[in-house]
């Protein structure tokens, strides 16, 4: 591995900070896959400008992080542009270090995106987006950071001494993880933490519903016939409904800490709207009955994926129909000021699509369930009209996969 920071062979100042990802090197062509899902949004080829090897670049933007996969001798048939991957799918195979070498390697980067019209980099690479790169390792699970630390206490590199970190400099970004040189194998112990110290990850989200209790209605984000677009609202529906025929159980989508709870009466129960904050993100449950399974729930309750959250709320039909508001974005402070509930909010939210933010598996799952889903009707307007008119989960600005 030659980290990200090291400034021997990527020195200041066409490098002002060192080498701006991390190079895996194996002694075998060994394949690369996808760390994430997401949307391949540009492939691009060049010839390395000190080895004369030919070698592809693939650009997966997954919300608003890129990951990079770059010196790449070939690519799957299967990505190309507009293609959805998942994780673990083949991207490409890696590039020999030198022509005719029996080493292979790739240069791999991380960061936030930026579309522009075409720039040509030093090496003669031209792109049309821009990577801020961000050190990966506190976005990574936490049992790939374990092995990725353990990988890297091991790995063959020579200026550990220098540079004894995955990311170093002004790219450290997490605790723990330093390599140890050691003399013997049973020396080298991975460092099993690494605690952001700037910004944390966002969370991986599951769906607000078991397997069991699976919703078999949804009114999807963007949606602008019943909720039209206001000064307030430009987007339309700023969340997902999930709708189901008998009363359901809501969960936890991710670990985090109770920040708000605000009350109303729509439809004649009391509804809570639930605000749960972790790290940057905010998700929201409007849910009832929510103390007969969280007694003590209050604001700053810590909350944990899976729990029950309460349940879904009667619409009022008279025919068992329930249905839940469900809305995922960034936090914002509050304003002093009432919201047209006549509210004043502690918390705003500015909406995101969740779908990015999902599990692999989770993802595939919501998908397989709108596919299915009914959509409800709306005046004089059917449910198939309606989804042809929004086809998404999230759909206009917020689509963002």
């Amino acid at each position: 591995i030659m980290p990200m920071g090291e400034t021997i062979n990527h020195p200041p100042p066409s490098s002002p900070s060192g080498h701006v990802g991390l190079d895996f090197q194996w002694d075998h062509q060994a394949p690369v896959v996808a760390a994430v899902g997401g949307v391949v949004v540009e492939i691009v080829s060049t010839t390395h400008t000190e080895t004369g090897i030919f070698n592809y670049s693939v650009y997966v933007v997954t919300g608003e992080y890129i990951v990079n996969y770059t010196t790449l001798e070939s690519v799957d048939p299967s990505i190309t542009v507009g293609s959805q991957v998942v994780a673990g799918q083949l991207i490409g195979l890696p590039t020999p270090v030198q022509k005719d070498a029996e080493w292979h390697m790739i240069h791999w980067d991380f960061g936030t995106w930026e579309k522009h019209e075409p720039r040509t980099d030093p090496d003669g690479l031209t792109t049309t987006y821009t990577t801020t790169r961000i050190c990966p390792v506190p976005y990574f699970t936490d049992s790939e950071r374990e092995r990725l630390f353990r990988i890297w206490s091991t790995a063959s590199y020579g200026a550990k001494d220098q540079f004894p970190d995955l990311c170093n400099g002004v790219w450290k970004n997490y605790s723990g993880g330093t390599a140890v040189e050691s003399t013997s194998e049973s020396e080298a112990s991975p460092i099993a933490t690494a605690t952001p110290s700037k910004s944390e990850p966002p969370p991986i989200l599951i769906l607000p519903f078991t397997t069991e209790q699976e919703p078999v209605g949804m009114m999807p984000m963007g949606e602008t016939i019943l909720h039209p677009a206001t000064p307030d609202n430009p987007n339309g529906h700023p969340g997902i409904d999930f709708q189901w025929a008998f009363r359901s159980e809501v969960i936890a989508a991710t670990d985090g800490e109770v920040a708000e709870i605000r009350t109303s009466q729509p439809h004649g129960s009391l509804l809570y709207s639930v605000l749960v904050i972790s790290g940057d993100f905010v998700v929201a449950y409007d849910v009832v009955d929510i103390y007969s399974v969280n007694p003590d729930l209050s604001v700053g309750s810590k909350v944990m994926s899976g729990q029950v959250m309460g349940y879904a709320e009667s619409i009022g039909s008279g025919d068992g129909w329930t249905m839940m508001h469900w809305a995922f974005g960034k936090w914002l402070p509050g304003s002093e000021k009432p919201n047209p509930e006549g509210v004043v909010e502690r918390f705003r939210v500015d909406y995101m699509c969740p779908v990015p933010y999902f599990s692999e598996i989770e993802r595939l799952r919501l998908f397989r369930l709108w596919d299915a889903a009914i959509y409800p009707d709306a005046g004089e307007l059917k449910g198939a009209e309606l989804r042809e008119l929004f086809p998404d989960v999230c759909n206009g600005p917020y689509k963002n996969y």
